[in-house]
């Protein structure tokens, strides 16, 4: 069978193509980077197995072989993992959309590897990954490929910065939006599953969402709020507030940690 790799962090878009590819006869991958400065990255891990045993115990129809996560530290990919053509188009892309870092970190990762990657990147308004890919490369239909929907980036002319980040990765849900993905759960019998996955980059003290971070406010403007329970709906209407707070906060417990030396 067909090995996947698929990078995963146990969000919505990613547990959505996860359940496509184990109703299929292949063999998935998932790969994980933990970035240690992120408050949800154990509550991700959590998710990716949560939904691993739901799927492989529960009434699932399985068809693919799962393998054990392969996880990589963020720190390791910074010290062993470079790629000057892929750091200087991501530096390209990054100060013109405002890109992730985590679009260089798994490029980079991809290239040390020699590994091609499917990932979740779908339709959304703000989608900035998105608009990088459309502005700035052609999302083309992989050629002779034994799995079908599944693209990888082009060239723009001469323009070869998307192409060149994403040289590795494969597109197969880039056409769809988050409540497609919703309704075709729905239909296939996967929404209880998809409810076990994580979106959330800073938890509250409680491991709920928050409300204010960009995940949280994907889920609001995508027609998934009812993923947010009222607190972080209150905090994401009042979100301009509570980082004035937490800011002030920071600087406070900064201040008075440099005043006891």
């Amino acid at each position: 069978m067909q090995t996947v790799n698929l990078f995963w962090s146990g969000g919505w878009d990613g547990t959505f193509r996860f359940l496509q590819l184990a109703s299929q006869e292949v063999v998935i991958q998932p790969i994980y980077m933990i970035d240690r400065a992120r408050g949800s990255w154990k509550r991700e891990i959590r998710a990716i197995h949560e939904i691993i045993d739901a799927v492989k115990n529960g009434d699932f129809d399985l068809k693919a072989e799962i393998l054990e996560p392969k996880t990589f530290e963020l720190d390791w990919i910074r010290e062993n993992c470079h790629n000057v053509k892929i750091e200087e188009n991501y530096e390209f892309l990054r100060e013109k959309y405002d890109l992730g870092t985590q679009y260089l970190y798994l490029a980079l990762l991809a290239d040390h590897l020699h590994m091609k990657y499917e990932m979740g990147i779908v339709h959304q308004i703000g989608g900035k990954s998105e608009e990088v890919i459309l502005k700035e490369g052609v999302i083309t239909p992989m050629e002779n490929d034994t799995m079908e929907g599944r693209y990888f980036v082009m060239p723009k002319g001469d323009n070869e910065s998307a192409s060149t980040l994403f040289k590795d990765a494969i597109l197969p849900i880039f056409f769809l939006s988050k409540k497609d993905e919703e309704n075709i759960s729905r239909e296939n019998g996967w929404l209880d599953i998809m409810k076990l996955s994580w979106f959330c980059y800073n938890p509250d003290r409680n491991g709920r969402p928050c409300g204010w971070c960009n995940p949280c406010i994907d889920a609001m403007n995508t027609g998934m709020d009812w993923r947010l329970p009222a607190s972080a709906i209150r905090r994401y209407r009042h979100r301009k507030v509570y980082k004035s707070l937490l800011r002030t906060k920071r600087k406070f417990v900064k201040m008075m940690g440099m005043s006891g030396r």
